[in-house]
């Protein structure tokens, strides 16, 4: 045994001392019942448990109200992007431009290419979140199948959402009307 070890009890203190803590740890404002968070629900034996993405939506939700893009509805490869930059048509709007062709799949699909010289890294994600968004909200509109390689420019950035939203409905009637025939 160590000299420094011989000067600690293993014996408890019967000194009328208080304890340095005097209450639990829980916040006196708050209840004590867990309360489940939107993505959770309790089971039978009160635990909180993880919502699956399955049981969350119901199977009679359409595929147009999921709030991701599957990774077939995305382009994702740069030959992809680079076919599609080659043959494909080019549509212009004041915030973006878009090329499209005919897809080689059953599903219309998006990339979105928004380089630095448009903003930095927290502008570049907004409009590729707003253009995901727009994409699967008016993707229903397409009469066809189609690629679709969405370029933003640099005024894009300084616009609103709902602005940015508009020009992006506005574009996909667009393609829709081109490519009805």
């Amino acid at each position: 045994m160590c000299d420094h070890e011989k000067t600690f009890s293993t014996q408890p203190t019967s000194s009328g001392k208080k304890p340095r803590i005097s209450e639990t740890y829980g916040h006196k404002g708050r209840t004590q019942s867990v309360e489940p968070a939107p993505g959770q629900r309790k089971n039978p034996t009160g635990r909180l448990i993880h919502c699956q993405r399955s049981e969350s939506l119901s199977s009679g939700v359409s595929e147009s109200l999921r709030f991701f893009l599957k990774k077939n509805q995305r382009i994702l490869k740069r030959s992809e992007f680079v076919s599609i930059s080659e043959s494909g048509h080019r549509f212009y709007s004041d915030f973006f431009i878009a090329l499209a062709m005919p897809a080689g799949s059953g599903c219309s699909r998006i990339g979105i290419t928004v380089s630095r010289k448009v903003g930095g890294a927290v502008q570049r994600n907004r409009i590729k979140r707003l253009a995901r968004e727009a994409f699967r909200l008016n993707r229903h509109l397409l009469a066809w199948p189609l690629d679709i390689n969405l370029i933003a420019r640099k005024t894009a950035a300084e616009q609103s959402n709902r602005v940015i939203l508009q020009a992006l409905q506005d574009l996909f009637e667009k393609l829709s009307r081109q490519f009805e025939h």
